[in-house]
């Protein structure tokens, strides 16, 4: 099988690393990824040269340059908030495109785990048996999630944070920098976990917990994360 072309959406610093991931795993022979470029809705980057690879134009992008010689890229989407991660990945799903998953060849991740579509795991990150991680889910740097934890569709994790075993986070959970949960937790959806927080007990959904241990200080309305 021949290069897989594929675009990142977000070209800020995320995206920068997502490249860099990409670029890791064709030398390491894990992938073989034809980066196009960055697509990104702030006109101001238009045109630019981001690490040897161009901003192409907008996400809509797409719509009119889905299929590349006869081919259609593969999208990975480099935006760390959830919410919009969320629209964006729905946009592209709209138009029939496919996702690729960008896994560091310095990461640790069991052959009895499972990823989904349009993951991201970066180096130094260790994820354990049993795991089960959704879509379009972002894990920085240097986490663990031990085993048979379960992180859902949209979940963003910060560098160095460790999830106990059959810990759960629910759709779109944000946990900060360096933050821990004990051992079968659940952090309902769209709960943010603020840094270096210490989550001992269930979270609801919507909640923002700050902490150790970690306490709720703001809830949001329910659909928040859809407006």
């Amino acid at each position: 099988m021949g290069m897989q072309r594929v675009v990142i959406l977000g070209a800020g610093g995320h995206g920068r690393e997502t490249l860099e991931v990409l670029q890791e795993m064709n030398r390491a022979g894990t992938g073989a990824w034809d980066v196009l470029g960055f697509l990104d809705d702030d006109e101001s980057k238009h045109g630019l040269v981001i690490d040897g690879k161009p901003v192409l134009g907008p996400v809509r992008w797409l719509q009119q340059a889905a299929r590349v010689d006869g081919r259609p890229p593969q999208v990975i989407c480099a935006v760390g908030n959830g919410p919009q991660r969320r629209r964006l990945c729905a946009q592209v799903t709209a138009l029939g495109l496919d996702f690729c998953t960008a896994v560091a060849p310095g990461a640790w991740v069991s052959l009895n785990a499972s990823l989904g579509r349009g993951c991201m795991v970066f180096p130094g990150v260790v994820i354990g048996p049993g795991v089960t991680i959704g879509d379009h889910v972002i894990v920085n740097s240097s986490c663990t999630i031990s085993h048979e934890a379960r992180v859902g569709d949209h979940c963003t994790l910060a560098p160095g944070v460790h999830l106990a075993g059959n810990t759960v986070l629910e759709e779109g959970c944000d946990v900060g920098i360096g933050a821990v949960t004990l051992q079968g937790v659940r952090v309902g959806a769209w709960s943010i976990v603020g840094a270096g927080s210490v989550v001992t007990r269930d979270v609801p959904p919507d909640a923002t917990v700050a902490g150790v241990p970690a306490r709720i200080i703001k809830t949001r309305e329910v659909g928040w994360h859809e407006r």
